[in-house]
């Protein structure tokens, strides 16, 4: 059983030889400025009760620096508007440019997706230090239907204590409902739904048979048969001389309901090594959406009706301008997508040069074959 991409690629081409959708629709959620940060990464979006919610990482000017927050944005008309950014969990440490960052202390926080409770949407940030990516733990926080914020609390028991001058969020049984963060807990557990990071646990970096080492596992998605099926991005051999990362995703599958995984295994599907989306259309199409060539433009979805083998493609964004300000691991291109279903669109969130944020509203009608 292998996941296979199908059709050809050329690397000469600004769009790898790859046709254009039809009829897609972009929407700035988030423009870099020096006031209100350079850096926004690390995108996430989801549909709940009829609302678009998307949630992001941003930071001054760098990539998981000391003081990196999480912002968002809704939609209540099918991402006909977006609501102004907000903040969504206020930065845990000072503010500070990567230069100064103290990698074995200093906090970050990043955005990591969403989970459905009891009715109700929470969102996740990821906290950490960025030694190792020594883990610190998870927190959630409710989106009202209104857009207000529920409070900030621990998924774990016997959290850090916060910096100086920080307030202090109780911990998962000190919340208001304790019985909540185990059924986000829960959530957030199945396969569906697994985030991007968990450095607490380690569960999202397991190492392939190869030796690589892992990251960022998609969504998962269900085979005809009832196998489930994940990628990864591949970070190549730990403490390698040279940098050997494959230019090509990685596949687990398992065979039982999610409770054991296969060994990652490296597949001939291209990827720049970057995060990839994964999701199923409501027809039971299978799509991923990742950045097939050499660097992270374009941005491409690929379709498959039996979930294995990937024999369309199309262009979501491509063409990206170069970057505007300097940063911390910066680089050009349409990057880190996520997407959710709402209606007869697939919403894609991506980052552009880890700068602004946008939104790809693509017609399912256009993805048909």
């Amino acid at each position: 059983m292998q996941i296979r991409w199908t059709g050809p690629i050329d690397p000469n081409s600004p769009t790898l030889g790859l046709p254009k959708l039809d009829g897609v629709r972009t929407t700035l959620l988030y423009r870099a400025t020096p006031e209100t940060g350079t850096y926004s990464h690390h995108g996430y979006i989801t549909s709940h009760n009829g609302v678009l919610v998307a949630a992001w990482s941003n930071h001054a000017a760098d990539e998981d620096a000391p003081g990196q927050r999480v912002l968002f944005s809704r939609s209540t008309d099918c991402g006909g508007t977006w609501e102004r950014w907000n903040e969504l969990f206020p930065p845990h440490d000072e503010m500070k440019p990567a230069e100064q960052q103290d990698w074995n202390a200093d906090r970050v926080l990043i955005a990591n997706g969403f989970a459905e409770v009891d009715g109700k949407l929470y969102a996740i940030a990821e906290a950490h230090v960025l030694d190792e990516r020594r883990g610190l733990g998870r927190l959630a926080r409710s989106i009202e239907p209104d857009g207000s914020l529920g409070e900030i609390f621990w998924l774990i028991d016997g959290p850090p204590e916060p910096v100086a001058g920080f307030p202090r969020y109780p911990a998962a049984s000190e919340s208001a409902a304790p019985a909540t963060a185990a059924r986000i807990n829960d959530c957030l557990a199945r396969p569906e739904n697994l985030p991007s990071w968990e450095f607490l646990g380690g569960t999202c970096s397991p190492i392939a048979d190869d030796g690589h080492k892992m990251c960022e596992p998609t969504q998962s998605w269900r085979l005809f048969d009832g196998r489930y099926v994940r990628l990864y991005r591949d970070l190549g051999t730990p403490g390698a001389q040279k940098p050997d990362r494959s230019g090509r995703n990685y596949a687990q599958f398992s065979f039982d309901n999610a409770e054991t995984w296969t060994q990652p295994t490296r597949t001939d599907f291209p990827d720049a090594c970057s995060r990839s989306a994964a999701g199923t259309l409501p027809d039971g199409t299978v799509y991923i959406i990742n950045n097939p060539g050499n660097s992270r433009d374009p941005l491409v979805i690929s379709l498959s009706a039996d979930g294995l083998n990937f024999d369309r493609h199309a262009v979501i964004a491509s063409g990206a301008a170069p970057r505007r300000y300097e940063g911390r691991w910066k680089d050009r291109g349409f990057a880190y997508p996520r997407a959710a279903v709402q209606g007869g669109t697939l919403f894609v969130i991506y980052s552009i040069c880890k700068e602004d944020v946008a939104v790809a509203a693509v017609p399912i009608s256009a993805l048909r074959g």
